[in-house]
């Protein structure tokens, strides 16, 4: 007969790493049938329970969290006590992502969901860790995590210990973000003529994004249209950290096998090879927000356009400028673009050239 666990985590992280931790453990099987398991979980400073109830002495294999058939059908994650889940809003960094309600003070957040194993947990913690470094109104913010593992035991619950080769985890982080708007790639769908007011200030705020996360010395690794996000404003701010990483030991560089959009790489990183090694810079990054820029400025109506314009900057080669772009921002984005990395101005540079 199995016995069923459950190993709860919190994070009440606002602005430190991971500066709180709340574990508890609970055995049911021992505690014995409809047992309850209640701790206070406290958030940006507001008292939650977590009533979490287990039935206790079945034989019921754990299939899914989700299953009437499963013993974790009777656990009540914080999740889904807390929240109301209202629509995907996609995909980004080993998770999907929820436009959900909290129940209590009724604020809309973006709630990241990703399901992780042993092996991946540092992985899993990254963007985590990122996010909770930044606090600036050009970042999507961060505002709280939590992690639920559900444990289930296969040895009998009459037996005095257990054996961790008995154990299966169904383990899965939560991130609540800021909810925003929409994408920069979404807004081109909808409308892909912006006031030459909006352009300026849109592009000043992506570049003063960028300023703040090398400041805190993280390549992002993955700037696209896709994003860039804007929230209920209009403001523009980059977002999704799942492929970011932290310079380590006085290094310039990540070496790592190539990730991200391949739209929007810089020409050193393009070397052929399914799993091939790159090196990711800050004038990576620069490159990959001048293509974004180059596609504010230059809008097509398709993909193909797209790539082609990029394909063609990868080139040296630019588009002639209208009356709706500056010298001042053609200029810009051109040195952006340079193809010499060593060329390209930093985020500073470009923050007050466009400034």
């Amino acid at each position: 007969m199995a016995s069923y666990r459950c190993i709860l985590h919190g994070w009440m992280d606002t602005s430190e790493v991971l500066h709180a931790r709340v574990l508890r453990h609970c055995n049911f099987a021992e505690l014995g049938h409809a047992s309850v398991f209640l701790f206070d979980h406290l958030i940006d400073g507001i008292g939650l329970n977590r009533r979490f109830q287990m039935k206790g002495n079945t034989s019921t294999d754990a299939a899914s969290e989700h299953s009437p058939g499963s013993p974790f059908h009777h656990c009540i994650s914080s999740y889904s006590r807390n929240y109301i889940e209202e629509e995907s809003l996609g995909r980004g960094g080993g998770g999907k992502v929820k436009r959900c309600q909290h129940k209590l003070d009724e604020k809309h957040y973006a709630v990241k969901i990703i399901p992780y194993n042993e092996d991946k947990e540092a992985e899993a913690l990254n963007e985590l860790k990122i996010l909770s470094t930044f606090q600036h109104t050009n970042v999507v913010r961060y505002y709280y995590s939590w992690k639920e593992e559900f444990v289930v035991d296969s040895a009998s619950s009459d037996s005095a210990s257990s054996s961790s080769s008995n154990l299966a985890y169904n383990r899965t982080l939560y991130v609540a973000m800021e909810l925003c708007q929409r994408t920069l790639r979404a807004a081109f769908q909808e409308n892909r003529d912006f006031s030459p007011e909006d352009t300026e200030r849109m592009l000043k705020e992506m570049a003063e994004s960028l300023k703040c996360i090398h400041d805190k010395n993280v390549i992002h690794c993955d700037i696209a249209a896709d994003n860039i996000f804007l929230d209920f404003g209009g403001k523009a701010m980059i977002g999704d950290f799942g492929l970011a990483e932290f310079l380590k030991d006085g290094k310039s560089s990540i070496e790592c096998e190539a990730r991200g959009k391949v739209l929007y790489h810089a020409p050193e990183l393009s070397t052929e090879g399914e799993k091939r090694m790159v090196n990711f810079t800050k004038a990576t990054d620069i490159y990959a927000l001048g293509l974004v820029m180059l596609e504010l400025l230059f809008p097509s109506e398709t993909y193909m356009g797209t790539k082609n314009l990029f394909d063609e900057a990868k080139k040296d080669t630019f588009p002639e400028k209208n009356d709706k772009v500056s010298e001042l921002q053609y200029d810009t984005i051109q040195r952006m673009l340079s193809l010499n990395a060593d060329d390209r101005p930093t985020a500073l540079q470009v923050l007050n050239a466009l400034s």
